[in-house]
């Protein structure tokens, strides 16, 4: 959501010719500058076009969606791993011909120039040439140069893939987590959807390059089984046996690491789940002094994950134990052989074997089995994805409809800007940059249709709704009212009568089991708990659209936020930490209800935004923000703050789930009297408060001017003279780098971490021995 300046650089790769992309000369211009200087995001390249999570995620979901579609006409069950392997077909198939080029041109052909190459130092063959010996010398020099090229292109292109998949996994994942109902909400924890994205999907960058081996390594056997057969016999058949008795065991061990890998998951889902809490409620946690009940829970936590990893790491231990043993093994068992059927043993076979049995364990032993373990827990990764893509999704029912504010709005419906705009009439209807998630969701799955009453922007006809649709009770009850354009409704009710089920009801999140919705225009809403991410104020603010000074200024103006900035370190560029953890509860909510009213809208909707400020500054957000700023526009509120119903143009009362209208609060009062005495007492706290803060007035005033005394003016005094550009400290400031020599002691630290200082030591001898 950053619109902050970005750096633009070609990508080098794009316009390389094919000697340039074969030898990376392509790249010497950047290690070039890395040279030079410390790099920075601004000197890294921009991405090619086609590895653009936008166009990798539009790939990746279209198949996704035909998969779907497919399985719901067969009524069969969606695949997540064929739809992947489908969308990337391509890309892998180029890698198969570069694998067949590698494996059996380059890597079986070299042994035979080296066999040639050998016979002509034989006493024996004093019949073969000089020129032949240089010939099959030369041979071997081009073979390995070729093998240097292609092997790195291979690997490189592996990991290219792997990388293009799990960026486009990604982003299938952050796209489905905003399409999510109500309901896979509450099953999802945000631990879970981190772990996927965080280490399930790691997976494709390592099964990428073990992928082919899975059908050329037993060719590869097969292939060297029969020259070893023409050349030893019997003997050469012993050698084989001897990797193909290792390969189920290894294979095995890919199966167990496997079942670690889910069980790791699992565990570390958890750790994250409880990491998430622990840190939400960290307040709470040092108010009552419970750190070390909660230290030791997340240690326990911690234990019981590295219990399964260690267990994983036996089995990669004895994986890595027979790639080191096989090769000895197969070419001991076939020199044996040889002496045994009493067959002349050459140095020219030695070294032929010797390179066979190399070839045949770095892809039967190592790489094929190695596959087998990566495939395995990729599955196991997959199978985790799939079942979040399964989840149930935001559905637009037929009951249910957006239309577009075709008519133009001049005159009963101004825009915001209309005074200080100088748009034309037709480019004052566009709606700007990233609208709030809900009406996102509904503007790209709703059927837009006419509305026959211009003057209606919100119409509830019978509208009967309730969160899931096997609930046996509804949550709103043949609800009807028709929300007028320029006009503000404000809902009130007890706590659990319905205002924020009406609310969701219109948005689209429940389930509408009878009557119909129909909303005109688009839609702005700030929600009851306000939500922050971590940037500047001003990204959370103008929240990825088009920064418009003007309005902007108004914006902060009008939600009283002016104060605020003056007071935070950097004004409005100051970087509000992850979830807000530097903001106050109120600024929090002031800075989640100017998200919602910078974007230009024809109906907001506030889900109770007053809460969390005290009563000064709610009067200040209703009269300025609601009021003044909003005039014009179609509002509904949602609120248990009563005294300010007196400035409604209409009031909404939920009463277990049926709504009443009435025209003015004095109908209201006429109909229900109890609201007489709350509204009585609401607008004496009010007074109570508001005298309250002409009294501390004074002392917050000194208070602040001798704070800002002892701190310097980094935001330059006044919003309203602030630039959105030339602001160089504010670009530093998410992340902080720092470059030297680590010392010994943290390598000691490091080391120690392993275990006590013998199981170190013994460990550095059997490397030493190795």
């Amino acid at each position: 959501m950053d619109a902050s300046k970005q750096y633009a650089h070609e990508n080098p790769r794009s316009k390389a010719n094919i000697f340039a992309v074969l030898l990376w000369t392509w790249t010497l211009k950047f290690f070039k500058t890395g040279y030079s200087k410390v790099l920075e995001p601004s000197d890294l390249f921009d991405p090619v076009q086609s590895d653009r999570s936008g166009v990798l995620g539009d790939r990746l979901e279209r198949e996704w969606f035909k998969e779907l579609e497919v399985c719901k006409r067969s009524k069969k069950s969606p695949n997540f791993l064929r739809t992947i392997l489908r969308c990337f077909l391509w890309e892998y198939s180029l890698l198969g011909f570069l694998q067949i080029f590698n494996e059996f041109f380059l890597r079986l052909g070299t042994p035979m120039l080296l066999g040639g190459l050998l016979r002509y130092f034989r006493a024996d063959e004093s019949t073969r040439s000089f020129d032949t010996a240089l010939m099959f010398a030369a041979g071997i020099c081009l073979a390995t140069a070729l093998n240097a090229i292609t092997i790195n292109q291979s690997v490189f292109g592996a990991f290219h893939i792997g990388g293009k998949i799990r960026i486009a996994v990604c982003s299938v994942v952050y796209r489905k987590a905003l399409r999510l109902s109500i309901t896979a909400l509450g099953e999802t924890a945000p631990g879970k959807v981190v772990n996927l994205v965080a280490n399930d999907v790691n997976r494709f960058d390592i099964v990428s390059v073990f992928i082919h081996y899975m059908w050329s390594a037993p060719l590869s056997a097969i292939i060297i089984g029969y020259f070893l057969y023409v050349e030893a016999g019997y003997a050469g058949i012993l050698g084989i046996a001897a990797v193909f008795i290792v390969v189920p065991i290894q294979s095995y061990t890919g199966k167990l690491s496997s079942i670690f890998r889910l069980q790791t998951a699992i565990k570390t889902d958890e750790r994250v789940r409880l990491m998430d809490e622990i840190i939400s409620g960290v307040q709470v946690i040092k108010m009552y002094a419970w750190e070390k009940p909660f230290c030791a829970m997340i240690e326990l936590a911690r234990r019981l994950e590295l219990k399964v990893v260690r267990k994983s790491s036996w089995i990669r231990g004895i994986f890595m134990t027979f790639n080191l043993f096989t090769t000895r093994m197969a070419v001991y068992c076939t020199l044996v052989g040889m002496i045994f059927f009493g067959q002349p043993l050459t140095a020219e076979k030695v070294f032929v074997f010797s390179s066979y049995f190399g070839t045949l364990s770095h892809t039967m032993s190592a790489m094929f089995v190695r596959g087998v373990a990566e495939i395995a827990e990729c599955m196991v990764a997959v199978r985790r994805l799939q079942h979040f893509l399964m989840y149930d999704e935001f559905q637009v029912l037929e009951n249910r409809s957006i239309s577009p504010d075709s008519k133009s709005p001049k005159g009963d419906l101004p825009y915001i800007d209309d005074e200080i705009s100088h748009e034309s009439p037709n480019d004052s209807l566009k709606m700007n940059g990233l609208a709030a998630v809900a009406s996102d969701l509904v503007k790209n799955t709703a059927n837009y249709v006419a509305n026959q009453n211009s003057h209606i922007a919100v119409s509830l006809r019978n509208l009967t709704a309730k969160w899931e649709p096997e609930a046996p009770e509804n949550i709103l009850e043949e609800v009807n009212a028709e929300i007028e354009k320029g006009k503000l409704y404000i809902v009130i009710g007890a706590v659990g009568s319905g205002k924020s089920s009406l609310i969701s009801a219109i948005l689209g999140e429940m389930y509408i089991s009878g009557g119909r919705v129909d909303i005109k225009g688009g839609m702005s809403y700030a929600s009851q708990e306000a939500w922050v991410f971590g940037s500047t104020v001003r990204q959370n603010i103008i929240f990825g659209q088009p920064y418009d000074r003007q309005r902007y200024q108004r914006v902060i103006k009008a939600c009283a936020l002016l104060s605020d900035f003056k007071q935070f370190p950097q004004g409005d560029q100051t970087v509000v930490g992850e979830r807000g953890s530097s903001l106050s509860g109120g600024q929090k909510a002031r800075i989640n209800l100017a998200r919602s009213v910078y974007r230009q809208a024809d109906v907001y909707i506030f889900d109770d935004p007053l809460s969390a400020v005290d009563t000064h500054v709610g009067k200040h957000l209703f009269e300025e923000c609601l009021q003044r700023y909003l005039g014009g526009k179609t509002r509904i509120l949602a609120t248990h703050q009563l005294q300010f119903i007196k400035g409604a143009d209409a009031i909404l009362l939920l009463e277990h789930g049926k709504l009443i209208r009435f025209s003015n609060y004095l109908e209201l009062l006429a109909e229900r009297p109890v609201y007489a005495s709350l509204l009585a007492s609401d607008s004496s706290s009010e007074t109570g408060d508001d005298s309250f803060h002409e009294r501390s007035g004074m002392r917050r005033q000194v208070s602040t001017a001798s704070t800002r005394s002892r701190t310097p003016d980094v935001s330059g005094g006044d919003t309203d003279v602030e630039d959105d550009d030339n602001d160089p400290e504010a670009e530093n400031v998410l992340e902080g780098t720092s470059k030297g020599i680590i010392t010994g002691s943290i390598y000691a630290k490091y080391f120690r971490a392993g275990g006590n200082w013998c199981f170190v030591l013994t460990v550095a001898v059997f490397f030493l021995l190795a």
